[in-house]
């Protein structure tokens, strides 16, 4: 199909534009049980325009969506003899802590005919793009209700500014720019006939998509014009400063009528990078805008960039800070190269400021001393390096008004953290933080008249049963999923000494599971340890959670107390003692579950028969290692004797972490009774373990026997994006376009091809 748009003006005399629409039809009839099962499986690259379910006969459905707490179920229902519009990708993400991005997680559909007999769920995934050439202005109309996605080949460019025209008022459009690993780079929200350009730094060579979708308030579509340009930023050197104007204004005057008129136009964009090794340095910046009878017609704005991503985001988030109509401010940096992009028009002028700002590596463990008395906030620029997985606590003599305190992690992944760092005026009281390996810089932060002290204490943990911890350290412990660990810390010094102790578990992610205190003692004769009257020299705890990493976890430990206890009380307090800890770190899973035995339900139904001798616990739990097949749906049938409660649990391996899905979801399709019942589940991996927390009766011998079946499950099938070109001709195989077309868009939209599949 052509489309000849010849009253819409173009940048040049005629563009031609290629809409490519590919439609994918999945039709699953229902199984035994009259139920259409259906699993869907995120990705970031699977990149749908708009999806719809045709429908001839009435519809029921349920909803699964996993979430971090177990699933979301969700009901609708559809009208037979219509075609509606339904979005199957709407995942939920699974939290972690600072140094991991968040997990998407995929979801499930039970269908079945409103009058209870056979179905077929039937349903077409749309998607529509278009090609994208550097130094050339592409035209796309956009329909309301659907998203594009544009393909931009990139292979070796520096940098990239992508300049988003729209060509109507009444409207609303966004667009975002992702990499070929689907990782969000940069996006803009605008309105009506704005113009923007989005600058960005590619991460890697191959296929960028850029998303566009407009939200019309009148009118069914809305004409955009979109030019990608490659630039190659200059470098501003250490202690160089670079002024600038941004010229262009939508205040002009036309030649033909000689009448003043407001012309939407693009903003003036110029970008630069500076690299400052492996010390910190920092960008100045200053804003000079013009006074006069003109208005500020354009938007201005400041943007820092560089190679980094940022966790937050399916598979990462491009690092990127700025703000809107700056005045002056200071970056500080630490490598590089970074790259600073400025923005605007009307004739405002502007000056960068590249100046090596360091105090050198940051004093650890002791005190030193900071004072302001020039009359402005200043910032002082610190180096740290952190060759092993270590936790940090501040304190200081500051109130918290008087020192502001920024830590950011550079690391080998590719990925940066930012963090405001807390502190208190004592150790015990100022938060911890985890610290992976990585290069670091420190700013603090500091107003004027100000004089006080600070202590940046840090320690490492190793990966050793023992280690010597001076106020805050601690050990590396191996977990896996599913499983359960207790915990005993060992204090070995041979002195008369009561230790306090709070102790952090932090998961891979650098996420804080559990945190307890401990209060240890010894007493020494001379010759051996005696047992103090008091406390002991050990202490376990034991935290009853499944929700570990595939990995190791870190035990923090500050020991923020260490006094004489020769006598009683003991007040006479050690400064930087020297505390001798060891670890015992066991997995514990056996000694809380009375059975745990394999299933392998991957290819079949199977079953297993817990006995239950009399009398038993008041309280027992046996599980099931599962063997399944990730994407299909599940029933478990139950029959029990001398079971006064139950409360199954179900744990997922999922992205090598532990996912649980409690009761309160599991019971969702729940029938039956007290002894004998029926549940069902989705298995999001093919590896899976179903706990069984029981009460028993205590009057009888027990059983529990569990059958778990499979159920035909359909995976809903997403065709990639492939990269479109712009030469539509030999895509048609030599189709003639009209010659004579004046100042015009041709809007080429073709069908590639249709794919149906039928189950």
């Amino acid at each position: 199909m052509i489309f000849l748009f010849g009253a819409l003006a173009a940048p040049v005399s005629a563009l031609q534009t290629n809409i490519k629409i590919e439609t994918y039809n999945q039709a699953y009839a229902s199984g035994a049980n009259n139920h259409t099962y259906m699993y869907v499986e995120p990705d970031s690259l699977d990149m749908v325009s708009r999806s719809y379910m045709h429908l001839n006969d009435n519809l029921d459905y349920y909803a699964y969506r996993f979430d971090n707490t177990g699933w979301a179920r969700s009901s609708g229902a559809f009208l037979e003899d219509t075609n509606v519009p339904y979005n199957w990708m709407s995942f939920n993400n699974w939290p972690t802590g600072p140094f991991e991005n968040p997990t998407r997680l995929p979801e499930f559909y039970d269908f079945e005919a409103s009058g209870g007999g056979p179905l077929v769920v039937n349903t077409t995934l749309e998607t529509r793009t278009f090609g994208l050439t550097f130094g050339q202005h592409t035209a796309v109309p956009v329909d309301e209700g659907y998203t594009y996605f544009g393909t931009l080949g990139i292979s070796g460019q520096e940098f990239v500014h992508l300049t988003v025209a729209s060509n109507q008022d009444d409207v609303t459009w966004a667009v975002t720019v992702l990499d070929p690993e689907g990782r969000f780079i940069t996006s803009y929200n605008g309105a009506d006939g704005d113009i923007w350009t989005l600058p960005f730094k590619p991460s890697v060579s191959g296929t960028y998509y850029v998303v566009l979708q407009a939200f019309p308030s009148s009118g069914t579509f809305a004409l955009f014009d979109i030019l990608p340009v490659a630039v190659s930023p200059q470098l501003i050197a250490p202690g160089n400063i670079i002024t600038g104007e941004l010229p262009t204004g939508e205040i002009v005057i036309r030649d033909d009528t000689g009448s003043w008129v407001h012309q939407e136009m693009a903003p003036t964009v110029h970008t630069y990078k500076v690299n400052s090794g492996n010390d910190v340095a920092s960008l100045a910046y200053v804003f000079n805008y013009p006074n006069g009878i003109l208005p500020i017609t354009q938007m201005h704005s400041i943007g820092f960039t560089s190679s980094a991503f940022e966790y937050g985001y399916n598979g990462g988030v491009r690092y990127d800070e700025g703000a809107g109509f700056p005045s002056n401010g200071e970056y500080f940096f630490r490598g590089g190269p970074y790259y600073v992009t400025v923005i605007g028009g009307d004739g405002t002028q502007y000056t960068l400021y590249h100046q090596m700002n360091s105090h050198g590596a940051l004093p650890l463990n002791e005190e030193f001393q900071f004072e302001n008395y020039i009359g402005a906030t200043v910032t002082r620029g610190y180096t740290l390096d952190v060759e092993e997985p270590s936790i940090l606590r501040m304190n200081s003599t500051a109130p918290g008004g008087d020192l502001t305190v920024r830590l950011t992690g550079l690391f080998e992944d590719g990925f940066r953290n930012e963090r405001t760092i807390v502190f208190s005026n004592n150790l015990q009281s100022s938060p911890e933080y985890y610290l992976p390996v990585g290069e670091y810089f420190v700013e603090m932060v500091i107003p004027s008249y100000v004089n006080h002290w600070v202590e940046f204490n840090l320690g490492p943990m190793v990966d050793d049963t023992n280690t010597i911890i001076n106020d805050i350290g601690g050990f590396i412990v191996d977990t896996d999923i599913f499983q359960m660990y207790n915990m005993t810390i060992f204090l070995n010094n041979q002195d008369n000494v009561t230790v306090a102790l709070d102790v952090t578990i932090y998961d891979t992610s650098g996420h804080e599971i559990h945190n307890a205190g401990m209060l240890l003692a010894n007493r020494w004769d001379g010759s051996q340890i005696q047992p103090h009257p008091t406390y002991w020299a050990n202490d376990t705890f034991s935290y009853l959670g499944q929700d570990w990493y595939d990995g190791h976890a870190f035990v923090g430990i500050c020991a923020y107390l260490v006094n004489n206890n020769t006598e009683i009380p003991a007040t006479n307090s050690y400064g930087d003692y020297p505390v001798d800890l060891t670890i015992q770190w066991t997995n514990s899973l056996n000694d809380y579950f009375v059975n745990v035995e394999s299933l392998d339900v991957s290819t079949g139904a199977a079953e297993y028969n817990f006995t239950l001798p009399y009398p038993g616990d008041a309280n027992e739990l046996h599980g099931l290692m599962l063997n399944t097949t990730q994407g299909t749906w599940y029933n478990v049938s139950v029959m029990s004797g001398d079971i006064g409660g139950r409360t199954p649990t179900l744990y997922s391996s999922y992205d090598g972490r532990t996912h649980s899905t409690s009761w309160t979801d599991l019971n969702d399709e729940y029938v039956g009774t007290l002894q004998d019942y029926s549940f069902q589940f989705g298995a999001i991996s093919d590896y899976l373990f179903l706990e069984f927390d029981l009460a028993r009766n205590q009057a009888i011998d027990g059983f529990l026997w569990v059958r778990i079946t499979p159920i035909e499950t359909h995976q809903l099938l997403v065709e990639p994006v492939t990269p479109l070109g712009p030469d539509i001709l030999a895509i048609l195989g030599g189709v003639v376009l009209p010659v004579a077309i004046g100042v015009g868009v041709i809007v080429v939209v073709y069908i590639v091809y249709v794919k149906r599949i039928k189950k």
